[in-house]
């Protein structure tokens, strides 16, 4: 799971070698190992207060390799992108919590953040919401809502969603199943708002 941070980033990537604009060319620099000229380029537009460069930036910071990692950068930038409802820093906000990756480790500020993230259809913080409800982290313990986010990111590609869902529907009984499933049913119709039990 501590590969986690970077998944969201992942979907960000272009493939093509023309840059849009200096957060993709940041971001396609920064892959290549040129981690001055990436945060370089994206740093600008962060700093006029644009989410998906503050995200990006965040997640850069935190990337870095062994000793230039910098948690407080990567915190900063995350959090302002992450109030103005960036999805991507939300999650990465949230992993930072979860694992205490800088911060005070707060497994209920970091399903705060998954589920902020969530909402917007992401599928990683979908998967981590699976995981606390499953260990009761930051909730209290709850193997119907677990199924329910496994499906949920399962249903959007998640392989190890649908393991994990497979794996806890062993030990449920069917009226449980049956009830995860139509709370998944219901949280996809309602556009993954307000995704709990009744």
């Amino acid at each position: 799971m501590k590969r986690i941070l970077g998944i969201a980033m992942a979907a960000w990537l272009s493939t093509g070698t023309v840059w849009a604009d200096p957060v993709e060319e940041g971001n396609a620099a920064f892959l290549r190992g040129d981690y001055d000229k990436g945060i370089a380029l994206v740093l600008p537009l962060a700093t006029k207060g644009d989410a998906s460069a503050q995200s990006y930036l965040g997640w850069m910071y935190r990337s870095l390799p062994g000793n230039r990692r910098d948690e407080m950068q990567a915190y900063k930038w995350l959090r302002l992108a992450a109030a103005q409802g960036d999805a991507p820093a939300q999650f990465n906000l949230g992993v930072m919590y979860y694992f205490g990756y800088g911060v005070t480790q707060d497994y209920a500020q970091a399903v705060r953040l998954f589920t902020l993230s969530a909402e917007q259809g992401y599928a990683d913080p979908q998967f981590n919401l699976g995981m606390a409800y499953l260990n009761g982290q930051g909730v209290k313990q709850d193997d119907v809502t677990a199924h329910m986010w496994f499906n949920l990111a399962a249903a959007m590609g998640i392989e190890r969603a649908r393991n994990n869902r497979d794996l806890l529907s062993k030990r449920m009984t069917a009226d449980q199943i049956a009830e995860a499933q139509k709370m998944a049913h219901e949280c996809q119709e309602r556009h993954f708002k307000e995704c709990r039990r009744s």
